[in-house]
């Protein structure tokens, strides 16, 4: 038997074993009835990745695996070969947090008393386990601001002292604050505070005022000990000063000028003690050999598959105390479902003459903190210093008004020319100096790769269960997928790798 006739019997079954009982396995033809980047072939896969089967993707769950063998079949049917041994790159990443013994935040001073682990305080998931105790220092929202000529830090010491912090900060939504978060830690480290208090900003009486935190990133990433408190609880801690949280909040959104100060005469213990717990997850990853010269540079597109699975507190849905299947049909089914006919035209159509090897790598465990992103940069199938360039889809299935955004375009300073060029549809293009969005392709930017994240942007089915398969723009899909496939294959054959101008993450 052929190895196209095998790669053919391998798909059938991995399609039909994914249909759900709901729905003709219609995307089971796609393949063959459609060309690549049409409408109803991304509609093909979008349904079958956003069907209620799969049960929302989640991260080590059967449904995420149904999707990995999808993507896979789909890939060795268009011609794409795996990177190594496998198309499949399992990684351990931490699915869920357990607090340890021994969790504790006490206080002395003009008052004293102790918080409650788990429902008055949490220690970050980022948090190292450790104990450390100092002075308390109330640091507004941590927010250094050189544009505005703002500074929280101006007029204040820090050094191994407790910063207690508003967060997150002004005029950010649930779904910044996770990032905006390790960013003021990492400030008020970098000021020198030996631990920091984020006083969690929600809703007043709600009895998810502390949220349930997921894994977000590794453990020990923060530096120093972390924990996340309650509005009531940070208010024990000023009571003393006849202040509370909404006194310091109202005075600095008023003034605009930052009240940072010392609670004279109040020293703060913190112990914190945290546990992941391990699950297994796995990307998909393909190659387009290169040819000659350029054959041994790696030029990567990415999109991550998983999603929030069910919902429930801790899961990352908008909608915390709502259990129900989350579909994401834009988050992400609507990238991966372009990575699938990118890899297809490309390997139909590929560039004439000297190329860059093109890898398609689709992600597992990004929501819960790009855990296969950072896997496949840490062990590449070649050297990480090979790679030219990548470019990330996360959320491009709901084109409106013609208008795409792309992240990422300061990490190289030929970036907005290049992608204008091959900008044929006329689309109408948002560039970002910055690499916004909690997406893969931050994973290569830290790395100091030229990367552009792709995205049609937000909406109010985000991280809910109503993000579905209807509601996708599968015409926008098309352009936005010709104008990838034009990008990459100008990225695979141009002479010379694109130029490094890294640029600081917001």
């Amino acid at each position: 038997m052929g190895r196209s006739d095998l790669i053919s019997i391998i798909v059938a079954i991995g399609l039909t074993a994914g249909c759900s009982s709901k729905r003709p396995p219609a995307v089971t033809d796609v393949r063959s009835e459609f060309a690549p980047l049409t409408p109803q072939a991304l509609l093909g896969h979008v349904e079958f990745l956003a069907d209620d089967a799969l049960e929302g993707r989640k991260a080590g769950t059967a449904g995420a695996r149904r999707a990995a063998t999808y993507i896979r079949n789909q890939l060795a049917y268009a011609g794409l070969e795996p990177a190594g041994e496998s198309y499949y790159q399992s990684f351990p990443f931490s699915a869920e947090i357990e607090l340890g013994p021994g969790n504790q935040i006490a206080w002395r001073g003009a008052t004293a008393g102790q918080l409650r682990p788990g429902i008055d305080f949490r220690p970050l998931v980022a948090s190292p386990n450790a104990a450390v105790s100092g002075q308390l220092v109330f640091a507004g929202y941590g927010k250094r601001d050189d544009e505005i000529i703002y500074d929280d830090y101006a007029d204040i010491d820090m050094g191994g002292k407790i910063a207690l912090l508003l967060s997150p900060g002004p005029l950010l939504d649930d779904e910044q604050s996770q990032t905006n978060r390790r960013k003021q830690v990492l400030t008020a480290r970098l000021q020198g505070a030996g631990a920091v208090l984020l006083v969690h900003l929600g809703s007043s009486g709600s009895p998810y005022e502390l949220p349930v935190l997921i894994p977000r990133s590794s453990p020990a990433q923060a530096g120093i000990p972390t924990a996340l408190l309650t509005q009531a609880a940070a208010d024990s801690l000023l009571a003393g000063e006849r202040l509370t949280v909404e006194d310091l909040r109202r005075e600095i959104d008023t003034s605009r000028l930052p009240f940072s100060h010392e609670i004279r005469g109040l020293t703060v213990s913190l112990t914190t003690n945290v546990t992941a717990v391990e699950d297994t997850s796995r990307n998909v990853v393909a190659v387009l050999p290169g040819k000659g010269k350029l054959k041994d540079q790696w030029l990567i597109v990415g999109a991550h598959y998983d999603h929030v699975g069910m919902g429930g507190p801790g899961s990352g849905s908008a909608v915390p105390l709502e259990t129900a299947i989350h579909n994401g049909a834009d988050d992400n089914a609507s990238g991966v479902a372009l990575l699938i006919d990118v890899a297809r035209y490309l390997s139909a159509n590929q560039p004439k003459g000297t190329r860059r090897t093109m890898v398609f790598q689709a992600f597992g465990a990004e929501e819960p903190g790009l855990w296969g992103s950072k896997y496949a940069a840490v062990h590449p199938p070649l050297p990480i210093e090979t790679v030219t360039a990548m470019v990330n889809m996360d959320m491009v299935g709901r084109l409106r008004q013609n208008r795409l955004s792309i992240h990422g375009a300061g990490s190289s300073s030929e970036w907005p020319s290049l992608v204008n060029t091959v900008n044929t549809d006329q689309l109408l293009l948002d560039f970002t100096a910055q690499p916004q969005g909690a997406s893969d392709h931050l994973t290569y930017f830290l790395r100091e790769k030229p990367v552009l994240h792709l995205t049609t942007g937000g909406h109010d089915q985000y991280h809910t269960p109503d993000d579905d398969v209807g509601l996708i723009n599968y015409k926008g899909m098309s352009r936005i997928g010709g104008l990838v496939a034009r990008l990459v294959s100008d990225l695979a054959t141009r002479p010379e790798p694109l130029p490094v101008n890294p640029v600081v993450p917001e």
